[in-house]
């Protein structure tokens, strides 16, 4: 849901005009595309490009990622402290702690909840 919210939240801001055209004249998209335009799909599933698709949407930072930061992104979105990431993958604490702040430096992230709902959004794309 994370990838959805912000694949619409990038669509709106590159197509604001749209949809301001659209409120200004009053159009009613079911009467033009009918009703298989509300259809629900079955599936979700992210174009055969994915790479280029979060590349769009400003999340490449995902391909960035090392093996360790990944290990340590999936405990951090389970809300463990860096002491307890520390016992798991069999590091120091202090380097649990380095990671972290080279993860916010990577990610563009100001604070820990940042960083820690880039976690959420990097496990619900199951890479």
């Amino acid at each position: 849901m994370p990838l959805l919210r912000k694949f619409t939240r990038v669509f709106r801001e590159r197509h604001q005009k749209l949809f301001e055209l659209l409120y200004d004249n009053q159009v009613n998209i079911a009467a033009h595309f009918g009703p298989v335009f509300y259809v629900v799909p079955k599936r979700m599933g992210l174009p055969v490009a994915r790479e280029e698709f979060l590349c769009k949407i400003g999340m490449q930072w995902i391909y960035s990622l090392t093996p360790r930061e990944k290990d340590i992104l999936n405990l951090l979105s389970k809300g463990y402290p860096a002491s307890f990431i520390a016992l798991q993958l069999k590091l120091s604490p202090r380097t649990v702690e380095n990671y972290m702040v080279n993860l916010k430096d990577k990610l563009s992230c100001s604070c820990k909840a940042e960083l820690i709902q880039r976690a959420n959004d990097y496990v619900s794309l199951h890479i």
